[in-house]
C-alpha cells in the first residue's frame, strides 16, 4: 500500500499544482491583515484626539475606509478563491 493512501482515501491533486491555492491564501491573508491594522489604526487616532478633535475625526474616516476597501477585499477574493478550486 503506498504511503499516499492514508485511511483510504485518494490524495486531492489539483491541476495547478497548487500553486492557485497558495498564491489566493497569501492573498487573503494579507488583505486580513492590513484591514485588521487599519482597525486598530482608525481606533488609535480616534481614542487619542489630543486638541483637535475635528482632524483626529476625520484620520479615523480615512482608516476605516481603508478598512471597508481590504475588508471587502478580503471577502471577494475568497470567492474568487473558492470559484478557482
Amino acid at each position: 500500500m503506498s504511503s499516499k493512501w492514508r485511511l483510504g482515501v485518494a490524495p486531492v491533486r489539483y491541476p495547478q499544482g497548487g500553486r492557485v491555492t497558495t498564491v489566493m491564501l497569501i492573498l487573503v491573508l494579507t488583505t486580513g491583515v492590513v484591514a485588521s491594522v487599519c482597525a486598530i489604526l482608525a481606533a488609535f487616532t480616534y481614542l487619542r484626539r489630543g486638541r483637535d478633535p475635528v482632524a483626529a475625526d476625520r484620520d479615523a474616516r480615512r482608516w476605516l475606509l481603508g478598512v471597508a476597501i481590504f475588508g471587502i477585499s478580503a471577502i471577494v477574493l475568497r470567492f474568487v478563491w473558492l470559484l478557482l478550486l
